[in-house]
């Protein structure tokens, strides 16, 4: 998965299960994680992962997802549910 990923469909759900911040940045940045979500999902798209980033809020934030409230699990504070309203 890289920027120049291109996505032949949008998908429904996306389950993010990438790797840590600190491991891959690269998949972390604001810019790689819009053009990502803006690429990959369709009208209505729910998202699930288990990070909880400011650069993923704000990417979820500006491509029309909802974030919705979760606690975390094994220890962590929280991870990340959303959904695409528009």
């Amino acid at each position: 998965l890289t920027a120049e990923t291109l996505f032949s469909k949008k998908f429904g759900v996306i389950y993010f299960d990438a790797f840590s911040k600190q491991s891959t940045p690269e998949i972390w940045t604001d810019e790689f994680l819009i053009h990502f979500l803006n690429s990959a999902s369709a009208e209505g798209c729910g998202f699930a992962t288990y990070a909880a980033t400011g650069s993923l809020n704000r990417a979820l934030k500006s491509t029309g997802f909802t974030r919705l409230s979760q606690s975390g699990f094994s220890g962590k504070r929280e991870s990340t549910r959303a959904i695409k309203i528009r």
